[in-house]
């Protein structure tokens, strides 16, 4: 499985290129933190992708600290996004015991 920690906001050319590669993947978790919660609201230039994502078997997670600092409420979300009590507590846990492949931008 690949996980993808997007600590870059959805403007970003480099993270929007990565994320539309990845929607041909299989087995993709996405961690977004920092900037890279803008990604994961609905009205995001990567909404689709994001929503292709959780719809093949990935999951999407969202720091809800980063949320927070930016003014990013639940209801703005898209919806399938996971928001773990300790995010990076299931990173780690992830990473160690789940990944074959990891990719931070």
């Amino acid at each position: 499985m690949t996980i993808v920690i997007l600590t870059k906001p959805s403007s970003n050319q480099a993270a929007t290129t990565l994320l539309k590669i990845l929607e041909h993947a299989e087995k993709v978790w996405l961690y977004a933190c920092g900037d890279g919660v803008y990604s994961i609201i609905n009205a995001s230039p990567l909404s689709n992708t994001i929503r292709i994502i959780i719809r093949k078997e990935g999951f999407v997670y969202a720091s809800r600290e980063d949320m927070e600092a930016r003014g990013i409420t639940i209801d703005l979300i898209i919806e399938g996004v996971r928001i773990p009590k300790d995010f990076y507590d299931q990173l780690v846990t992830d990473i160690m015991e789940r990944a074959d492949r990891i990719i931070c931008i």
